[in-house]
């Protein structure tokens, strides 16, 4: 039950996989504006991601497969110029996975034209194995009710749920003494 709360609070654009991205040794949290803009960046991935994952238990006439076009040329209109928090949220996640805060940070050393189409890739194949289609329909729902948001609040709002999520992991393993 857990996992679904923190899934459907920051499935509105299926941004759970970021938030789900502390396992091991904590780093540094990336900043409000770091994570709000790496989700606006990531925003059209995940769109496409969500409605393809859950195109077999979506109706063909629901919110979603309707409007996945609108949606993604929403999010696309100025995503690009959130790459470089995109970016900074990318080194971050990959840096809280490490088991080793001490290991050097070699996703920061990959050029933009490496690193861009590889999480490009990544990211929807991640996420789509975190989706369960048994929530395709709370997460059309989501997606439905936020609709009417500009792009930039719809990422605020994932981002700020990210940022909670964070933060509450952080929380409990200084109290476990990780």
């Amino acid at each position: 039950m857990k996992q679904l709360g923190i899934f459907l609070g920051a499935v509105a654009l299926g941004s759970s996989t970021m938030a789900m991205a502390q396992e091991s040794a904590a780093s540094p949290k990336p900043d409000q504006e770091v994570i709000v803009g790496g989700v606006r960046y990531f925003m059209p991935i995940l769109v496409d991601t969500i409605t393809t994952r859950c195109a077999g238990t979506l109706a063909a006439d629901g919110y979603l497969v309707t409007n996945t076009d609108a949606l993604t040329a929403k999010f696309s209109e100025g995503a690009e110029a959130n790459w470089p928090h995109a970016r900074a949220l990318i080194v971050a996640m990959v840096n809280d996975r490490k088991d080793s805060p001490e290991r050097g940070n070699d996703m920061d050393e990959l050029p933009d034209e490496v690193l861009k189409p590889m999480f490009e890739i990544m990211l929807p194949a991640k996420l789509g194995e975190e989706i369960e289609e048994k929530h395709c329909a709370s997460i059309e729902e989501v997606m439905e009710s936020l609709d009417p948001l500009p792009a930039e609040n719809f990422a605020n709002f994932v981002g700020t749920v990210i940022t909670l999520v964070w933060e509450d992991k952080d929380r409990k393993r200084q109290k476990n003494g990780e």
